[in-house]
């Protein structure tokens, strides 16, 4: 505690020394202007022409120092402290990040232990039974996969050690691919509409992990019962590929923050839905590196999340 507190304590006792300096500074210019002011009552009159002149010119130049000076001090006083700011923000977006990998890793490794005790110590399973067992560790694998993917790409492009690949693909049986790919995990709260044979230039293995995290996210906060919905067009000179989830209303503020590392919406004690906040990052970094956009919306709770792609011609 104390050596997190030690930055801001040196900060502002070296405030206080800039402030105490320059009201000792403003003493000894009274102190100096009550000399001059007795300099005055006791010299010719001669003298005293030049004393003015002096005073006047020693007072403008304290002055357009004392201006500049304090100028200077206020610009660098918000720039530290907005810099202290951000790395208290940064610094509880990490321990939320570690909680949350920390729950995302226990639950589905807890869960393929029971499974494995199960199948080992009980021999009188049948076969249905088996088969649920066999599912539902697929799926807590497939978590996992998830989420060293997301570690993977953040620190690569983080680090901008990656290099894209891109490529000619057909965007629209790349989609498809991945929600079938859900399908057979047994997730049956997915439609779409997507129009055939898009062309995209495409970096494939970023790409999929935008098309992945889109997909988890409208999964993971849509209403339960509810499904989400998957297009892809067309438009102009432009491809929108647009994920929609009925969800809980979003605030302005949150929309803002929402692709920025770390973080997620709500409170990390008690939203009801784990996540280590690295998906719409992944995103947003994605997609810029790739010359796209991408927004949300969800004000009234019908979340929609668009990716804008450049059109590529086939080579």
């Amino acid at each position: 505690m104390k050596n997190k507190n030690r930055p801001h304590i040196v900060f502002y006792l070296l405030v206080l020394y800039v402030i105490t300096a320059f009201v000792w500074w403003g003493y000894l210019l009274l102190e100096k202007n009550k000399q001059i002011a007795h300099l005055k009552r006791v010299s010719s009159s001669d003298n005293v022409d030049l004393i003015n002149y002096k005073e006047v010119s020693q007072q403008w130049m304290i002055v357009g120092e004392g201006v500049v000076f304090l100028v200077f001090l206020s610009i660098g006083i918000y720039l530290v402290q907005r810099y202290f700011m951000r790395e208290i923000r940064l610094e509880q977006q990490q321990k939320n990040f570690l909680l949350s990998i920390t729950h995302e890793l226990k639950s589905p490794i807890a869960s393929l232990k029971l499974a494995l005790q199960t199948n080992q110590k009980r021999a009188d399973i049948s076969v249905e039974q088996r088969k649920a067992l066999h599912q539902n560790s697929m799926n807590d694998i497939e978590r996992l996969e998830t989420l060293v993917d997301n570690l993977l790409a953040t620190t690569k492009l983080e680090n901008s050690s990656y290099q894209y690949n891109f490529e000619y693909l057909d965007l629209s049986q790349l989609v498809k691919g991945r929600i079938y790919q859900l399908e057979q995990l047994g997730e049956t709260h997915i439609k779409y509409n997507i129009e055939e044979g898009i062309g995209v230039s495409v970096d494939k293995e970023t790409f999929i992990s935008v098309i992945d995290n889109l997909l988890d996210n409208a999964l993971r906060y849509k209403k339960p019962e509810s499904a989400i919905v998957v297009d892809l067009k067309t438009s102009k000179d432009k491809i929108e590929l647009t994920v929609y989830n009925d969800g809980e209303p979003i605030s302005n503020d949150s929309l803002a923050k929402v692709f920025d590392k770390f973080y997620r919406v709500g409170d990390e004690h008690t939203r009801s839905q784990k996540g280590t906040g690295l998906g719409l990052f992944i995103v947003k970094r994605v997609v810029q590196n790739h010359e796209g956009t991408v927004v949300m919306k969800g004000n009234d709770g019908k979340i929609k999340v668009v990716v804008t792609l450049p059109k590529a011609a086939e080579s």
